[in-house]
């Protein structure tokens, strides 16, 4: 159970104009602490400072709550209004100690993020006296992880919302006062339904349903047009560590998300769309994007899988070759040693969106690395691009388009000395934006997009690069089409169809 109480409309109210009447805001936060954004946020417990000096009432709160420290009872009646002690304690906000008398400290972390107020579980203990942390621990919002799972959320109006593995309930919130008709959120742990309810009535938002149940079984056979997940991703392979709801996602990391998945063809209403952030593992035979595509089952042609890497982290093969030759084997960490059975080859940390088709067309499957310097568009443009480029009508669009270089491709070509003097022997396309390209190139590939300057179509770069044998004469047009719309999925190449990411 949580220390957390749900009062009346009223003590949650004045609560909250406390907390608004004391500038405890976002900017205002941020301003104070020097801080680029709340997601930097750092206690003083957790960096081992000294306690921050309280002048004022935005101190007093960002030590109580943001810190976790414990305060003087007449520092808080004194900077807050009268009644703040009072309702804090009626919502089971402030906890006394008889060995600390005339201090408080907060039972639990409060904070605003993404414009609403969040309360999340102590991670760090009050008065420096440590307790097991529960299984069931409700993960804070303002983490890195969190930050990227709400950029990868879009703002766009739809109806019902769905919020899996919910935890403190934020992204519903969020959605619920923002864009969607009506949310749900939906935990598996009790503790995560009773912190998501404070925090829904902490903000009083009305048009939010919090529940409580094993992924859909909460939602009560609904369909929904969206549907969101930041589910737990580590392997559970740990005999020694204790194991953690908001963490832990199976033996291999991906049974929680593997369930969502397969649930979609029952709860993903037609033109409605699944995101989820999440860490993930290609595997010989079988990259990521193929995985999800399997879990779908029969409805896979009916999906749109499209993913979009913030990290791909390859693994040498030899890592492990000269592990094994070293006796480190009974060394190693265990989810090296569970890489090495589901023979990994790659790690992958990012977006996942997967969109119900309306429209009997082929189905779309991409990935793609984005760059840090663009956001949640990068995975709305690749959608954009790759459900265009299955089209039956796109390659014969594409050949009477006139495509032009990406202002961020590069070919960086190596030369090196040979007996006929210093010669090109290398190519190598690169890109910094929207998506991370380092890719070799092979010479005629150079010369083709030498070609795409904008002055003639596809067709007729076609036909050049064909009668001056740069192109193989047994490649078709089909074919060449099909090179294009790779270059342009990875945004080196442009087409006015489709505007680049600006």
């Amino acid at each position: 159970m949580t220390p957390l109480k749900v009062g009346t409309v009223d003590q949650f109210r004045t609560v909250r104009n406390i907390l608004e009447r004391s500038n405890y805001t976002e900017s205002a936060i941020c301003e104070r602490l020097k801080l680029e954004s709340i997601y930097e946020f750092r206690s003083t417990l957790e960096l081992e400072t000294k306690s921050r000096t309280i002048n004022d009432a935005l101190d007093l709160l960002i030590a109580l709550f943001m810190d976790g420290e414990s305060v003087l009872e007449d520092q808080l009646t004194g900077l807050l209004t009268p009644a703040a002690l009072e309702n804090f304690e009626a919502l089971g906000l402030i906890g006394r100690d008889d060995d600390y008398p005339g201090k408080c400290f907060t039972t639990a972390f409060l904070y605003p993020v993404e414009s609403v107020y969040i309360a999340s579980d102590r991670t760090i203990p009050a008065n420096q006296k440590s307790q097991p942390m529960p299984d069931d621990v409700v993960y804070a919002a303002i983490t890195a992880n969190t930050r990227r799972f709400l950029a990868a959320l879009p703002e766009t109006s739809c109806g019902l919302f769905l919020d899996l593995c919910s935890g403190t309930g934020v992204a519903a919130l969020i959605a619920a006062k923002r864009y969607a008709t009506h949310a749900w959120s939906c935990d598996v742990t009790e503790r995560s339904a009773q912190f998501a309810e404070f925090n829904r009535c902490l903000n009083e938002i009305e048009n939010v349903t919090v529940a409580r149940g094993d992924l859909y079984e909460a939602a009560q056979g609904r369909r929904f047009d969206r549907i969101v997940a930041h589910p737990p991703y580590i392997p559970a392979v740990r005999e020694d560590k204790p194991r953690l709801f908001f963490r832990d996602g199976g033996e291999d990391g991906e049974v929680i998300l593997q369930r969502i998945v397969e649930g979609l063809p029952d709860h993903l209403a037609p033109g409605g769309r699944f995101y989820a952030v999440t860490l993930a593992t290609d595997r010989e035979g079988e990259n990521f994007e193929h995985r999800i595509r399997r879990w779908l089952g029969p409805a896979s042609a009916d999906f749109d899988v499209v993913l979009i890497a913030y990290e791909l982290k390859r693994r040498p093969e030899d890592i492990i070759a000269v592990i094994v030759a070293r006796g480190w084997m009974k060394h190693m960490n265990p989810t090296v040693e569970l890489y090495e059975r589901l023979k990994v080859t790659a790690v992958f940390y990012g977006a996942v969106m997967i969109h119900r088709k309306t429209s009997d067309r082929p189905c779309a499957t991409a990935r793609n690395l984005k760059s840090a310097r663009v956001g949640r568009e990068a995975l709305e443009w690749l959608y954009e691009w790759e459900t265009a480029a299955v089209q039956d009508n796109f390659k014969r669009s594409f050949l009477e388009c006139r495509p032009t270089l990406a202002p961020n491709m590069k070919l960086i070509v190596t030369h090196t000395p040979e007996p006929e003097g210093l010669l090109p022997t290398e190519f190598t396309l690169k890109s910094d934006y929207p998506f991370v390209v380092n890719a070799a190139c092979p010479s005629w590939l150079a010369v083709v997009l030498g070609a795409c300057n904008g002055s003639r179509t596809a067709a007729e770069i076609f036909e050049e690069m064909k009668a001056q044998e740069v192109l193989d004469s047994n490649i078709s047009r089909e074919e060449f089409v099909d090179l294009l719309r790779v270059l342009g999925s990875n945004a080196l190449i442009q087409i006015p169809q489709i505007p680049p990411l600006k």
